[in-house]
């Protein structure tokens, strides 16, 4: 393991870029993943596993997907091909399962977001 000081300075003297609109949507994705696996914006766990806080947290990755939906098709991600862009939808299909109850859960759009993330890998 590297020494601490070693790794911070290797970090602060790093050309920073901001990150395109599509690394911004990676983001917002990781912590749509966090968030379903009960981690906070803070990266705290949340220690209650009941089945309610369980359900409000169903609720709450529900209504995050489905803002993740509606910026990925603002953005028009789909018709623009990046591999941030590639990464986002293949990091959001598995949330967007039906077995989440989420807006993706007809088999035609769902059909349609794999074969569309399918044709930017190509």
């Amino acid at each position: 393991m590297q020494d601490n000081e070693q790794y911070s300075n290797a970090i602060l003297s790093s050309s920073r870029q901001p990150l395109t609109e599509a690394g911004q949507l990676l983001a917002k994705v990781l912590v749509v993943w966090a968030a379903s696996y009960g981690v906070n914006e803070k990266g705290e766990e949340d220690p209650n596993n009941s089945d309610l806080d369980v359900d409000r947290r169903t609720t709450l990755v529900k209504a995050m997907v489905e803002e993740l939906i509606g910026i990925i098709d603002m953005m028009g991600l789909l018709h623009r091909p990046s591999w941030d862009g590639v990464r986002v939808l293949l990091m959001t299909l598995p949330l967007a399962e039906s077995k989440h109850g989420l807006s993706l859960s007809s088999v035609t759009l769902r059909l349609l977001m794999y074969t569309l993330t399918h044709l930017q890998m190509r």
